[in-house]
């Protein structure tokens, strides 16, 4: 997982150090995973495969890997599952979830393999309100960043858009 940490603090750094200035960084822009759905394929290594050894990721709540298994059994990589337990309510419950090791994307995991993302989570699900002004402010200063080459921005976060 920390090559996973690795990658988000790398393409995140530019966003992480801009939020910072005001106390808050990458974990606080994780939260966006809040609301929607993702393809049951992109945790499916985690759920079937964990690090090439055909287990589930033993981090990962038993009770919560089982629920998942029905829902998105391996010939169904295309199903869908909300990326939190209130999907379609911008919250703080993404944060529990992580916290009680019900957190889907390997990515979203990575947020507590850091002891400040531990420390974030934590003060999320403590202070709601104060999550969603930090994520209000984080969006604004995001949307103060420009794009830059070659990555420019994506109608699909999984597909670079072609150059014209």
């Amino acid at each position: 997982m920390h090559h996973v940490r690795k990658r988000l603090l790398d393409a995140f750094g530019r966003i992480t150090v801009v939020t910072k200035k005001r106390g808050y960084g990458n974990g606080c822009v994780q939260g966006g995973h809040s609301i929607g759905q993702v393809h049951c394929g992109a945790f499916f290594e985690r759920l079937y495969n964990f690090q090439g050894l055909n287990i589930t990721d033993p981090a990962m709540d038993p009770e919560f890997a089982a629920m998942l298994k029905v829902q998105c059994p391996p010939t169904k990589p295309f199903g869908f599952m909300a990326l939190d337990a209130t999907n379609g309510t911008f919250d703080s419950a993404y944060y529990l979830d992580l916290l009680t090791n019900k957190g889907l994307l390997e990515s979203d995991v990575a947020l507590l393999s850091d002891p400040l993302g531990v420390e974030y989570a934590i003060r999320a699900v403590q202070d709601p309100m104060a999550f969603l002004n930090e994520f209000g402010w984080a969006m604004i200063k995001m949307g103060a960043i420009p794009a830059l080459e070659p990555y420019g921005w994506r109608k699909h976060c999984a597909f670079v858009e072609p150059k014209y």
